[in-house]
């Protein structure tokens, strides 16, 4: 466990010069957004998360960071395994941001000091602060499981079939992923699988929500470590 909290502070390290400006900056339009006119933009912070994944790659194949790791006094496996809790870790610090955002937003209702409250701009702003949990909190929980997930699966993807055939992969997997939602829409459709009913969402009382985002996290949580686990070995084979 020492090993892969080291690796995750070497990783943090060397994407901070880089990722913090633009968190920061991130995190300051953001609030304004979320404090004046809608909430759920604070899910955005969630995908900012790979401000702090992204520049490792750059740094590995440009700076000969790979040539570090390879004499830092850890187990390899634990620098992959490090890699993928460090991407969790990464989004889900935006995403409690991105939630505590969204609550003092509906709390202080800011918005009500907007001038001209004849606007449409105006109404659809109030209308957005209406303490909708789905909205307010399944945002940020949403973005931060599908860029966590994102970024796991392809970081499994590069460091096993190479970061130049990312692109490819990235590819592939979005053309099966939009054929299984398709086919699952049009299954349901005829009546074979359950069909996903989105506007029940808006009537999800805290408690059930609270409990979907914690399930959320945990699920995701798997399989960022599922992820790891598979490219673990794939690395391990490769190098005996």
């Amino acid at each position: 466990m020492k090993d892969i909290l080291r690796i995750i502070k070497f990783d943090y390290y060397v994407a901070a010069p880089t990722a913090l400006p633009a968190t920061l900056l991130s995190i300051f339009v953001v609030s304004i957004v979320s404090l004046l006119a809608f909430p759920g933009a604070s899910s955005y912070l969630a995908f900012v998360a790979m401000a702090f994944v992204i520049p490792l790659q750059g740094a590995a194949e440009k700076k000969g960071f790979a040539r570090i790791y390879g004499v830092l006094p850890v187990k390899r496996e634990n620098i992959t395994r490090a890699r993928f809790a460090y991407i969790f870790l990464a989004h889900f610090s935006m995403e409690i941001i991105g939630i505590i955002m969204a609550v003092i937003s509906v709390l202080l209702k800011l918005n009500r000091f907007l001038p001209d409250k004849a606007s449409v701009l105006v109404e659809v702003a109030e209308e957005n602060y209406s303490f909708h949990t789905f909205m307010n909190f399944g945002m940020c929980v949403g973005a931060f499981a599908v860029s966590c997930i994102i970024f796991s699966y392809m970081e499994m993807a590069g460091q096993i079939f190479g970061r130049e055939n990312e692109m490819k992969i990235l590819i592939i997997s979005l053309a099966v992923s939009i054929a299984v939602i398709f086919g699952y829409g049009a299954l349901s459709t005829h009546g074979f699988l359950p069909m996903i009913n989105f506007d029940k969402t808006t009537d999800m009382s805290i408690k059930k929500c609270i409990i979907i985002s914690v399930g959320s996290n945990i699920l995701t949580a798997v399989l960022c470590v599922i992820f790891g686990l598979i490219t673990t070995k794939a690395v391990s084979k490769r190098e005996i």
